[in-house]
């Protein structure tokens, strides 16, 4: 696992601190790199959201099928949306496990979706939130967080704005979230580090 240090990564923004010995591994702001290019190559918008989920409080085993089932019906209820005008959301998934000692594992995540398809996170969330209540069989609010303390999270880049490049660079610091170091140690063995939809 290679850990950069820099406050850069291909000239965009990190969250990394070297004082605090806060680095990002380069293998998921690669793939987080390669995913918001190709999406910026189908797509003129693209809304990038994050969000974390948690099991349940009384949920001891964590089963880890939970959240491969997760990913995959959630995009597939994103790929079934009929969008007025015909445009689809074409949702691409990163998701990343982190564990802190004896704490329940959890989970970050970016999703990317055609921003001409969607332009807020709302109905996103309501679906996301559903969706693991659901899977759990839980009523259990905060199980899915949606990263927004200052408001809506969603960040949208318009390849064709004056911003591009700061709409850019403020995804890929947001998103770099997911490649921070820390709490990655705790893994199980042979488990993925990172993993993205197709």
């Amino acid at each position: 696992m290679k850990i950069t240090y820099d406050n850069k990564f291909h000239n965009y923004s990190i969250n990394t601190n070297k004082e605090k010995n806060q680095g990002c591994i380069e293998e998921i702001l690669e793939r987080i790199e390669s995913s918001l290019n190709s999406m910026l190559k189908k797509h003129s918008k693209v809304l990038s959201v994050r969000f974390d989920v948690r099991y349940p409080k009384d949920d001891i085993t964590c089963d880890k099928n939970k959240i491969y089932d997760f990913n995959y019906n959630f995009k597939r209820i994103l790929n079934r949306e009929r969008i007025e005008g015909g445009h689809r959301t074409d949702p691409v998934l990163i998701s990343v496990p982190e564990q802190h000692n004896e704490d329940h594992k959890h989970f970050h995540y970016l999703l990317l979706v055609n921003g001409n398809a969607h332009r807020a996170t709302t109905n996103i969330h309501k679906k996301a939130n559903s969706l693991w209540k659901k899977m759990n069989n839980s009523d259990e609010d905060g199980l899915v967080d949606f990263c927004n303390k200052n408001g809506d999270n969603g960040i949208m880049i318009d390849k064709n704005s004056k911003d591009f490049e700061d709409q850019y660079n403020r995804v890929f610091y947001q998103a770099s979230y997911l490649a921070k170091s820390r709490g990655k140690e705790h893994r199980d063995k042979g488990s993925w580090i990172v993993r993205k939809s197709r």
